[in-house]
C-alpha cells in the first residue's frame, strides 16, 4: 500500500470513458428540422397564433421554443398538444410554460437518436473540492448546462424509478465522484443492498464504515448505531462549543484534534428492507431529522414510493427528490406531488425537485453513463493506497442505548405538520382556507398548522391580496 494521500484526492478524470455522438447529433438537428415544421403546421392548421422560433437540442429531448402573437394566452398551445403528438406520430410532447433560460413557453419532444452523456464529463464540470466537498454530478440540461448539487446543502436525496430507469447508474455516480473526491478520513459510507449484487462492487472498499449491509436485522442494527454516532457526535459539538461538523472540523485542525468524516448512509431498495422490518422507518426518520449538522446524510432509493414505505415524516424531511421513469402515475404524484415521471423515457431520464437546485417546478435532466470498467478503477485504485479498516462499533450486534427513545419518534400529528410543510414551501402564497381544501381538514386544525407556520417564520404575518406570503428562508 502507497503513501501519496495528499496527492492522490481528488482522482483525475483520464481513465474515465467518452462517447462520440456526432452520428447521434447528425441525425437529431435532421428530425428536429422535420419537427419544427410539422410542429408549426399543425398551430396552424388549428388557428393558435403561436410557432417555433428555434429549438435546442439536449442529450434525450429537444425543446422547441415557441413565440405567441400579441402575448396571446398559452392555453390554446396546450389544447393542441394531443394533435401534435399524432402528428408527429404518436411522441409524447411535454409543455413547459416557461425556461430559466429562455423565458418563454416551450414544447419537449423525445430526440430520434438518445446521446450519451459520459461520467468523466459531469464529473469535470464539479466545482473545486475545497469549496464543495460533497458535491455530486445530477445529470444535462436540454441545453448541455451540466447540473451538480452538495450534499451540505441538500441535505438528503430520495430517489425512486423502475428497472431499466436508470436509477441505480445514477446511485454509481454518487458513489464513485464521492470517493474520487475525498480519502476515507474525510468520507466514509454505509451501503445497505438487500438485492446482495447493485453494490457489490464496493466490497471492502477502504471508505466503507461497514461491510455492506444485506439483511434487515443487520441493517435495523446498523441504523440504530448511526443514531448512537450521531448523538455522540452532538455530545462532542456541545463540549467544543460548535453547531455542527463543519465548525468541529475547522477546531480540531486548529487545535489538533482528530477531524470527525461525513458519513454517507446509502439505502437501495428501502422498500425491500421495510417489508422484511417495518422497524426500520424509526431510525431512518430520525437520521432524517436530526443528522444534518452532525455530517450524516441519507440517500434513500425504492422502486415502490407507495405511502407505505415512504411516509409524510421521511418526505417532509428530504426535500430533494430525483424520479426517474416510474412504473405509473400514481408513483409519481407520491414522490414528487404531480404527474409526469410516469412518462420519462428511461435510460437516465429525470426529473429534479430541490429548492437547491430551483425552487419552484421540476427540472428535467439526463443522467451520465458509468460503467464497470470506471467503477472497479477508482475502486481498486483506492484499495492500492488505503487501507480498509472497519469501524468496531459497527461490527457488533449489541443494540445502542437510544433505540428505546428511536421507537417513540414518530408522533402522528407532527408527521402531518411536516408533510404540510414540506407542500407549503414549495408554493408562493398560503392561507388557512387553502390548507383546508388541499389538505382535506377542519379549519381548528389548519389554524393550528398556520399559525405554527408563521411562527417558524415560512409564512408570513401580513396577507397580500392572494393570500399570505410563504417566505422559504428554511427548508
Amino acid at each position: 500500500m502507497k503513501e501519496e494521500k495528499d496527492v492522490l484526492i481528488p482522482l483525475g478524470s483520464d481513465h474515465l470513458n467518452e462517447y462520440n455522438n456526432e452520428e447521434q447529433r447528425r441525425i437529431n438537428i435532421e428530425a428536429a428540422e422535420q419537427r419544427k415544421n410539422i410542429i408549426n403546421k399543425t398551430l396552424e392548421n388549428l388557428g393558435v397564433n403561436a410557432k417555433v422560433k428555434d429549438y435546442v437540442i439536449g442529450p434525450n429531448v429537444t425543446r422547441y421554443n415557441l413565440e405567441l402573437a400579441n402575448n396571446n394566452s398559452i392555453k390554446p398551445i396546450v389544447n393542441a398538444i394531443p394533435n401534435i403528438q399524432d402528428c408527429l406520430g404518436g411522441l409524447f410532447v411535454r409543455f413547459e410554460s416557461d425556461n430559466a433560460e429562455e423565458f418563454s413557453p416551450g414544447l419537449e419532444v423525445e430526440n430520434a437518436a438518445t446521446e450519451t452523456v459520459s461520467f468523466k464529463e459531469l464529473y469535470e464540470s464539479l466545482p473545486d473540492v475545497k469549496d464543495h466537498l460533497l458535491a455530486v454530478p445530477l445529470g444535462k440540461r436540454v441545453n448541455d448546462k451540466s447540473m451538480w448539487l452538495d450534499l451540505n446543502d441538500t441535505p438528503h436525496i430520495l430517489i425512486s424509478g423502475t428497472t431499466g430507469s436508470g436509477k441505480s447508474i445514477f446511485i454509481n455516480n454518487l458513489i464513485t465522484t464521492l470517493m474520487m473526491r475525498n480519502t476515507p478520513d474525510q468520507v466514509r459510507f454505509v451501503l445497505f443492498d438487500p438485492k446482495h449484487v447493485e453494490l457489490n462492487r464496493y466490497r471492502d472498499e477502504p471508505h466503507l464504515l461497514c461491510p455492506i449491509v444485506k439483511d434487515a436485522d443487520t441493517a435495523l442494527n446498523v441504523l440504530n448505531k448511526l443514531c448512537e454516532e450521531m448523538e455522540e457526535r452532538y455530545r462532542t459539538f456541545e463540549e467544543h462549543y460548535c453547531c455542527n461538523v463543519i465548525e468541529y472540523n475547522e477546531l480540531a485542525e486548529e487545535q489538533g484534534l482528530t477531524k470527525l468524516p461525513y458519513i454517507i448512509v446509502v439505502i437501495d431498495e428501502y422498500a425491500d428492507l421495510v417489508d422484511m422490518k417495518h422497524s426500520i422507518n424509526n431510525p431512518v426518520i430520525l437520521l432524517a431529522q436530526k443528522a444534518r449538522a452532525a455530517g450524516i446524510h441519507l440517500v434513500i432509493a425504492t422502486q415502490r414510493p407507495s405511502t407505505k414505505v415512504i411516509i409524510g415524516a421521511l418526505k417532509a424531511n428530504m426535500p430533494t427528490r430525483i424520479a426517474f421513469m416510474t412504473s405509473n402515475m400514481v408513483d409519481s404524484v407520491t414522490l414528487l406531488g404531480e404527474p409526469g415521471a410516469e412518462r420519462l423515457l428511461g435510460r437516465g431520464d429525470m426529473f429534479v425537485q430541490s429548492p437547491t437546485v430551483a425552487r419552484l417546478g421540476l427540472i428535467r435532466l439526463q443522467g451520465s453513463l458509468i460503467k464497470r470498467n470506471e467503477i472497479m478503477f477508482v475502486v481498486d485504485f483506492c484499495k492500492e493506497y488505503f487501507k480498509t479498516e472497519y469501524d468496531q462499533k459497527f461490527l457488533g450486534d449489541e443494540k445502542p442505548q437510544t433505540e428505546e427513545a428511536i421507537e417513540k419518534v414518530i408522533d402522528p400529528e407532527e408527521e402531518r405538520y411536516l408533510e404540510i410543510r414540506s407542500w407549503v414551501m414549495m408554493t408562493d402564497y398560503i392561507s388557512i382556507s387553502r390548507i383546508q381544501r388541499e389538505c382535506t381538514m377542519g379549519f381548528n386544525r389548519a389554524t393550528r398548522f398556520f399559525l405554527r407556520l408563521q411562527q417558524e417564520g415560512i409564512v408570513d404575518t401580513k396577507p397580500t391580496k392572494r393570500g399570505y406570503a410563504v417566505i422559504k428562508k428554511s427548508s
